[in-house]
């Protein structure tokens, strides 16, 4: 009776195993969804969605799905500033203001800054947990 019950548990749980690593195979990988998202939101940038763009721009300063880049974020968070996207307005003037991908120019992050805020943009700085960077969180109200 004993040997019974211990092969039927011992079946049940290889079973469970083999269910859970199968369905592991079949599910995409984090880099895979990552991959996945930075191609959907380069798409929504090629038709001129200044919140795609500054997404993109916020992924390459992330290293989200691409190498990280604060150059091209830069050049993508322009793209959506010159729109009027706050997202961009602000990440811009973050840029001008520690000089990441840009030059610094404490006159342009006011002036960038500045327009985010006349949106109604709140920036709250946070640290990042990659590599010692400093990352923002961008509420819209």
């Amino acid at each position: 009776m004993r040997k019974t019950v211990f092969i039927l548990l011992l079946t049940i749980c290889l079973g469970a195993l083999v269910f859970v690593l199968n369905a592991k195979s079949h599910a995409p990988t984090n880099s895979e969804q990552l991959a996945a998202t930075f191609s959907d939101t380069r798409a929504r940038t090629e038709r001129g969605e200044a919140d795609a763009q500054s997404e993109l721009g916020k992924s390459y300063f992330e290293g989200r799905g691409v190498a990280q880049d604060d150059t091209r974020a830069g050049l993508w968070w322009r793209k959506a500033a010159d729109q009027g996207n706050a997202g961009g307005h602000n990440n811009l003037g973050v840029s001008y203001m520690e000089g990441r991908g840009v030059a610094q120019d404490y006159a342009q992050a006011r002036t960038w800054i500045q327009k985010a805020v006349d949106q109604d943009l709140a920036l709250e700085p946070r640290d990042s947990t990659q590599k010692g960077r400093r990352a923002y969180a961008l509420p819209y109200r």
